[in-house]
């Protein structure tokens, strides 16, 4: 996990506003450690060159099926719509997903965040 400090933004301005997205995807089965690559590359560079970028992470969902979750966080919807993706490294990550993902298989569910851990961790310490 890669943890980047922030310049801080109060929980009250947060509250309400935190974006958050759950995507799902199935890998190629010959191409699980490319995807790895990428997608491991893609959250640290998002979470070190985007101020909008609070948490990005990557879960296997399902060995066997190839299941991936990635759990991202935002400042806000624009921070993701406008800053994320238009960014260098998510451009590149979607030329290697066009290549190692199951056509088809990306389901994308937007959310606000209403409780949990908003603020980001300024520590530089993982949780």
């Amino acid at each position: 996990m890669v943890a980047v400090a922030r310049s801080c933004v109060s929980v009250e301005e947060m509250m309400f506003a935190v974006f958050a997205l759950w995507v799902t995807v199935q890998v190629l089965p010959d191409k699980r450690e490319e995807f790895l690559a990428a997608i491991t590359q893609a959250a640290a560079s998002a979470l070190r060159d985007e101020p909008g970028c609070l948490a990005f992470d990557v879960l296997e969902l399902d060995a066997e099926q190839h299941r991936f979750g990635l759990y991202e966080k935002y400042r806000d919807e624009a921070a993701w719509a406008e800053e994320h993706r238009s960014s260098a490294h998510f451009l590149a990550w979607r030329v290697v997903a066009d290549r190692v993902l199951v056509p088809g298989s990306q389901v994308n569910t937007r959310a606000t965040v209403v409780s949990g851990d908003v603020e980001p961790n300024l520590t530089g310490e993982v949780a």
